[in-house]
């Protein structure tokens, strides 16, 4: 049991670190801080001598850098300190809230700060399935990998983002921004709904794993705890006690953070109205989806579709209107978005 919550209590740390730190930082990124192999740039360094990493197998050596190179994409943020991270030909001297983007058979390679001060970095490696990696230095560790979260599904969701990412020099700042928080939104999806592998599916009971299905597969019209429990022929209370044992939420709770995901998702295109989304997820008018959304988000629809794609209330100063809108007690899942 103990193994088990402490699954669940790294899962939550994730999905805070997500939808905190590392969806805020989007909204600061600018094209100084976005960085792909570009040699134009403030924090390109001269440095030139690197120490031997130990993160990644099949490692090469090119003009004195120890590095690798593979044909997917990758992104990483700095989330602490001032690593060195090499792109190519080009050196960088990171800072928090710092972007990454690795393009397919990139060479590339991260190293400690001349000072060997610590540093860590969150990466998104979606090679066959997405994995986020957390690689980290102290002076008593040194080099070492403290986390690997892999998230299950296909990326097929992603493929899109992902291609136009790699085109980030080609793209306005904007669109690769947007790019960046849809896929920090897909990962805070998938860890939401509980099915990460690394939580252990196969200890979940076999009816809570058909219930979830079927819930998944109606979440419009969800089906009842009663007809869940005639359709998987188990009592109702035994199925929500199960339900709430290997989920650590109960049906209803389950259900509203997955409609409210979805709901996420829905409000990053801009070309879907805030009532057609209401009605698709099964909300009886579009007052009782925007009370259910602000409840969990701790902001209007309006106002979260408005900082996912860095667009200011009208009249309003971006900094400003970040701050007045910010809850006391930070929600649970995705929080905020600054303005470009």
């Amino acid at each position: 049991m103990s193994n088990r919550r402490n699954r669940v209590r790294l899962r939550q740390g994730m999905i805070d670190l997500l939808s905190g730190p590392v969806l805020s930082s989007i909204g600061s990124v600018t094209t100084e801080s976005l960085l792909h192999g570009q040699s134009a740039s403030l924090r390109v360094s001269a440095r030139r001598e690197f120490p031997l990493t130990e993160f990644y197998p099949n490692l090469t050596l090119r003009n004195g850098v120890v590095g690798h190179q593979h044909e997917w994409i990758e992104l990483a943020v700095v989330l602490r300190g001032t690593p060195s991270v090499v792109i190519n030909d080009v050196v960088y001297a990171g800072r928090p809230g710092d972007w990454f983007v690795f393009k397919p058979n990139t060479f590339h390679n991260e190293f400690a700060a001349p000072d060997e001060s610590p540093y860590v970095l969150l990466w998104f490696m979606p090679q066959g399935k997405m994995r986020l990696h957390k690689t980290c230095f102290n002076s008593r560790r040194r080099y070492f990998l403290d986390s690997v979260t892999p998230l299950p599904g296909s990326l097929t969701d992603l493929y899109r983002e992902l291609h136009d990412l790699g085109r980030v020099g080609n793209r306005p700042l904007v669109a690769n921004k947007i790019g960046m928080a849809r896929l920090v939104i897909w990962c805070v999806e998938r860890l939401t709904l509980g099915a990460v592998e690394s939580v252990g599916e196969k200890q979940v009971h076999p009816a809570v794993r058909q219930a979830k299905a079927m819930l998944m597969g109606s979440i419009a019209r969800p089906p009842s705890v009663k007809e869940l429990s005639r359709e998987l022929k188990i009592s109702p209370n035994y199925l929500s006690s199960l339900f709430q044992r290997d989920i650590g939420q109960t049906i209803s709770q389950f259900m509203q953070a997955l409609r409210v995901e979805e709901a996420s998702i829905a409000l990053a295109n801009a070309s879907l109205s805030i009532k057609n989304i209401a009605y698709a997820l099964g909300y009886a008018d579009p007052q009782h989806f925007s009370h259910a959304f602000h409840r969990y988000k701790g902001m209007s629809p309006t106002r979260y579709r408005q900082r996912v794609l860095g667009v200011p209330p009208a009249g309003a100063d971006p900094a400003e209107a970040a701050a007045a809108e910010s809850p006391r007690i930070r929600p649970r899942v995705a929080e905020t978005l600054r303005a470009s």
